[in-house]
C-alpha cells in the first residue's frame, strides 16, 4: 500500500470514528476576535493529513510568560482572556519597549533550555 492511500484511510477512518458526517466536515468554528476556522483549510495529504476544527482557546488554556526587570526569575502569567485590570495587576508597562519570543505551538518554557537564557 502506498503512503498515499494509508494516509487517505487513516484519515477516513479517524473522520468515520468520531462520527463526523459529510456536512460537518465543511463545518466552521468561530471565536471572536480570533476569526472563524473551517475544518478543511489546513489539509496537506503529507504535512496534515487530518486536519481537525480548532479547539477553541479557553480549552486550550494557552499562557504567556511575562519576565521584566522588576520580575526576572518568577514570571507573571498571562492569558488571552484577561482583561485590562487583570493586566494593570502584572508588570506589563505599555511605554516600555516589549520583546516577544514564541518557542512554537507543540512545547512548554520548561522543554526549551534556551528560554531561560532570554530572562536573564
Amino acid at each position: 500500500m502506498q503512503l498515499h492511500q494509508i494516509l487517505v484511510t487513516a484519515r477516513n477512518q479517524i473522520l468515520l470514528d468520531d462520527n463526523f458526517t459529510k456536512t460537518e466536515n465543511f463545518s466552521t468554528v468561530c471565536y471572536g476576535v480570533l476569526g472563524c476556522f473551517n475544518k478543511n483549510e489546513f489539509f496537506d495529504l503529507i504535512y496534515r493529513p487530518i486536519s481537525l476544527k480548532p479547539q477553541s482557546p479557553d480549552n486550550i488554556d494557552v499562557t504567556y510568560s511575562l519576565y521584566t526587570a522588576e520580575n526576572k526569575f518568577k514570571p507573571d502569567i498571562l492569558r488571552a482572556n484577561m482583561t485590562r485590570e487583570d493586566i494593570a495587576n502584572t508588570h506589563f508597562d505599555p511605554k516600555k519597549p516589549s520583546k516577544f519570543i514564541i518557542h512554537g505551538y507543540g512545547g512548554s518554557f520548561d522543554d526549551m533550555e534556551w528560554m531561560g537564557v532570554c530572562t536573564t
